[in-house]
């Protein structure tokens, strides 16, 4: 039993992890990652820390995963979701719902590294490292998927270039990735014509596991809990709007966020590095081909305005471990189209809701036009008053299904 992976960063090392735990080592597993493993600009592992679900921190744990999380992972013990006036507020407290939390965040680079050393010592994990994808080629029983090396490093392979056969291939590497192209998925794209602004930022103030979303009219601004005093910043506004906040001093720009978030971390006393990202919806029509099968982001990449990018994609990897579990315990090809297509119709209505469910709160919640702040308003003032609506809303940030 033969899987090619491309692709290296968190859904990538993730999968692979998870198979070799659902499987065990009888599953050959070959990673094809540009980038070298221990590099500090690896794309999938950068500066970003994530939310992780209270879901998929238990789908972690069944996979004897979340060790490589929890090290690192701050817990978030409170929600608050409010516009700027700040005239409505929902609060959602771990309390409520009888859990040690209602998720944690996490800082991409940190985790990618203790997957990488698991990685390593796994005997049925050939990790190519530096090694691009140049050509894709299937025939009815197997894929086929020629290798170039792009990096010159005397801790790599000598080999220039390889050839890797296997049963199924599993396309990870990310939204913009050439092997969806080249393979000639349909895509469909939404621009929101905003941009991310992604930072750390210190406060006089311990957050106590507390995170923040304010809802604005140019897109919504979200502070994450990191250690003590430190919180991520990811603040969502139009192209012009980011760009120009790019460009202020670290004094003038927290100037401008404390002016616009107030003081329920005390005064905002540093700033890191910034990094802006633009924001799209990709999504393929049909992540399945023959003997392919696209997971994550490459699979769908979503606004961050609910956090769960990484946690859909984790569902994606649950639901691929099961399928290729079963498969291979009544010794069937994990490479049919048959399974693939079962592994799809276990995913879609997930997949489905939780891309409606995004793009309307995009729609709704980054929009200056008068009639839908009114109802954005009138919106939040209801699910503050409602348990039962709150409740649902909560059960899906937390993935609970």
């Amino acid at each position: 039993m033969r899987v090619i992976i491309i692709g290296a960063g968190m859904n990538g090392a993730t999968l692979a992890l998870a198979l070799t735990q659902a499987i065990g080592t009888q599953i050959d597993i070959q990673i094809v990652e540009p980038t070298l493993i221990d590099s500090a600009e690896h794309p999938g592992f950068d500066a970003r820390s994530i939310a992780i679900a209270h879901g998929t921190a238990q789908k972690l744990r069944h996979l004897n995963l979340w060790q490589h999380f929890s090290s690192v992972a701050t817990p978030i013990n409170k929600v608050w979701v409010f516009e700027e006036a700040k005239h409505s507020k929902i609060e959602m407290k771990k309390e409520e719902y009888q859990i040690d939390a209602l998720g944690y965040v996490v800082p991409l680079f940190d985790v990618g590294q203790s997957l990488y050393n698991e990685i390593k010592l796994k005997p049925n994990i050939k990790l190519w490292s530096g090694y691009e994808v140049n050509q894709i080629r299937r025939t009815p029983k197997e894929a086929y998927v020629t290798i170039k090396r792009m990096i010159q490093d005397t801790s790599i392979d000598k080999e220039s270039h390889n050839e890797l056969c296997a049963d199924l291939l599993v396309i990870a590497d990310g939204t913009y990735s050439q092997s969806v192209q080249n393979l000639k998925f349909q895509k469909q794209i939404n621009d929101y014509k905003q941009s991310a602004l992604i930072a750390n930022i210190q406060s006089s103030r311990g957050h106590e596991g507390q995170a923040f979303e304010m809802l604005t009219d140019e897109g919504p601004i979200a502070l994450l809990p990191l250690n003590d005093k430190t919180s991520s910043l990811v603040w969502c506004a139009t192209h012009e709007s980011i760009d120009a906040k790019m460009q202020l001093s670290d004094e003038c720009f927290l100037a401008e966020l404390q002016k616009r978030f107030g003081d329920d971390l005390g005064s905002l006393t540093h700033i890191g590095k910034r990094f802006r990202y633009e924001l799209k919806r990709h999504v393929l029509e049909k992540p399945i081909s023959h003997r392919v099968v696209a997971i994550g982001n490459a699979a769908q990449t979503l606004h961050p305005i609910a956090g769960q990018g990484f946690n859909l994609g984790m569902r994606d990897i649950t639901h691929l471990c099961e399928v290729l579990k079963k498969t291979s315990e009544n010794n069937g090809d994990i490479g049919a189209y048959s399974v693939l297509s079962s592994y799809l119709n276990k995913r879609e209505r997930d997949r489905v809701n939780t891309l409606y469910f995004t793009h309307e709160l995009v729609r709704w919640f980054s929009n200056d036009h008068l009639t839908k702040k009114i109802i954005r308003h009138l919106g939040l003032l209801v699910l503050s008053k409602s348990k039962c609506l709150k409740d649902k809303i909560a059960y899906q940030a937390m993935g609970w299904f």
